[in-house]
Order: structure tokens, then sequence, then C-alpha cells
């Protein structure tokens, strides 16, 4: 089994584990563009663009809601994520993403291009962004500026760990 393979097997969003890349090989035709073909979908059309530490992702295949938390955990493995927006763009699933260095996302385009965010779908395309710096007008479930903490309320306090999924009000031993 090539790692490909094994890693499509093993990953998914949920487990916190890298996203899925499909093996180039697999027949994949998107339903709602009159079958797409996935190789010419992944053709990226950013050969002419400098470098720069914002990324396009679009995302096809698209089964399960996307938004800044779900953008955020899949980038954040590449590296320091700044801000994102995530939008629909001509009916498809499209977000930017500003990293903290050139770097990061050079390593983000490189491991997150022609994966799969869940098993199965949500197949992104990453590329350069013609834009240099992104601009977050407010922090919501589409966008999220992580470098302004003057959008947080003054007298929130740091949380260490986020709210149980399930239960959390049983008291240990009890």
């Amino acid at each position: 089994m090539d790692n490909q393979h094994a890693r499509r097997e093993t990953n998914s969003a949920s487990s916190g584990a890298p996203p899925n890349k499909r093996s180039k090989f697999e027949g994949y035709h998107h339903g709602g563009g009159g079958g797409q073909n996935l190789d010419h979908f992944l053709e990226r059309g950013d050969s002419k663009l400098p470098p720069n530490s914002v990324l396009l992702i679009t995302i096809i295949n698209v089964q399960y809601p996307i938004n800044v938390e779900i953008i955020y955990k899949v980038c954040s493995m590449a590296g320091g994520v700044r801000k994102i927006v995530c939008f629909e763009r001509n009916n498809r699933t499209q977000a930017m993403v500003e990293f903290d260095t050139l770097e990061s996302a050079d390593k983000a385009r490189s491991s997150l291009h022609g994966c799969d965010i869940y098993d199965n779908c949500c197949t992104m395309k990453v590329e350069y962004s013609k834009v240099p710096s992104l601009n977050v007008k407010e922090n919501g479930p589409m966008s999220w500026d992580f470098t302004d903490r003057a959008k947080e309320p003054a007298d929130r306090r740091p949380v260490i760990l986020n709210r149980p999924a399930v239960g959390g009000n049983e008291m240990m031993g009890g």
C-alpha cells in the first residue's frame, strides 16, 4: 500500500490529522458542474503569480459546511494563520487564508493541494492569491482576524480548554 493511499484511509478532519490526499489516478466527477474531471480542477492557475503569504483555496464536492473553524483546523497544521475569509463565488466554496510567513503559505500550498477535508469530499485546490493581504471587517463564522485582539471583549478571560463535547456537568469520580 503506498503512502498516499495509507494516508487517505486513516485521516479525517475530526481526528485532527491532516486532510486526505487524493490519488491522481482516482476518477472523480463533480456532480453539479457537468462532469468536471478532478485532474482538470486541480490544475493550478497561479504559475504567473509571485508567491505570497495569502492563499486561495477552492473546494469542490462540498458535503459539509465550510467555515473559519474548519479552514483554521486544516491550515494551521502548515503554520501560523493570521486571517481567514470564507465565501461563495460562482457556485464554488472558497476561502482566502493569510499566513504569518511565506514559508508557511508555501508549505500549506504544497501539502494541502488535492487533499480532501473529509473522506471522499471537500477536495481542495490551493493556489497563491492575487491579493497581498486580507482585510477582515468583522470576526464571525465566515471571516476572522486572529491578529486583532481589539475585536475581542476587553473583559474576556483566557480560555484553556473548549467546552466538553458530551456531558460536562459530571464531577470526576462521581
